[in-house]
């Protein structure tokens, strides 16, 4: 059976590394299989990474923030809409995992993400759908690949891209414009006479909004093209002959991101 240790990072972890975390420079394949293996990872796979310049884990200090106590995952400058911020790094594995122990710890994981759903959408795109007659075709895939996909889980060992929260419960953040707004509360009326004010319902509190979001995308460098649409990709774009399938992390906002302001995912 392939090892499950995942290898040895190729430079330290970045400031305010749990210890207890494996640091990960690159995805690790472990227990998957050599067949997937070539598909995910391709011929040409990016090089190892340094931690990402764009991003620094911080602990989070605010009382209201559900993760308060824990570690968030911060801008070190400012992010344009559809920028890279960094890749998700984890343990690259089959879904669902065939083996029932494993199976159970992925599904109570906080941190695995599906990266394609079906491995047979993997397949080469003109051998996966060619209907000519003249070229020889390819062996048909086992059946078994329309009903597994490929996933990475960053429970036990990953990125900084795993400390990136949710932005469900996180208080907003409010502009200085909006914090020195004075009060819309009708004034008090004078002693002895009544008042002829109704009075208001309080206006809703201001919810967060995400500001990033996940997205698979084949690659041969760290670096790729800013994506403005979370939701365009095909499986042409997905079964190219070159790069490695890995998940990024984009940003959301029109506006951006500013430098210190959390980066909390849809």
């Amino acid at each position: 059976m392939p090892s499950l240790t995942p290898p040895k990072p190729s430079h330290p972890p970045p400031p305010n590394w749990p210890p207890e975390i494996h640091y990960l420079t690159a995805p690790f394949y472990g227990g998957l299989p050599s067949e997937v293996v070539s598909l995910v990872k391709s011929k040409r796979a990016p090089p190892n990474h340094q931690p990402s310049a764009n991003v620094e884990i911080k602990l989070v200090t605010d009382p209201q923030h559900p993760a308060f106590g824990q570690r968030g995952l911060y801008a070190k400058k400012k992010l344009k809409q559809g920028e890279l911020i960094l890749w998700y790094t984890g343990h690259v594995h089959l879904d669902p995992e065939p083996d029932p122990k494993l199976r159970e710890e992925r599904e109570k994981s906080d941190y695995d993400l599906t990266l394609v759903s079906r491995l047979d959408s993997l397949l080469p795109f003109p051998l996966a759908l060619s209907t000519s007659t003249d070229a020889t075709p390819a062996p048909p895939p086992p059946p078994f690949w329309n009903s597994l996909g490929v996933a990475v889980d960053a429970s036990k060992c990953g990125n900084q891209a795993r400390f990136i929260n949710d932005y469900r419960g996180v208080p907003p953040i409010l502009s200085s414009s909006s914090k020195s707004t004075p009060s819309s509360a009708p004034p008090p009326s004078k002693k002895g006479s009544k008042s002829t004010t109704t009075s208001k319902k309080a206006p809703p509190a201001p919810k967060s909004k995400p500001s990033a979001f996940f997205h698979s995308v084949r690659t041969t460098s760290l670096d790729v093209p800013p994506v403005l649409n979370p939701d365009k990709t095909t499986p042409s774009e997905r079964a190219v002959k070159e790069g490695e399938l890995r998940m990024g992390i984009f940003v959301l906002k029109e506006e951006g991101i500013a430098k210190g302001e959390e980066i909390l995912i849809r």
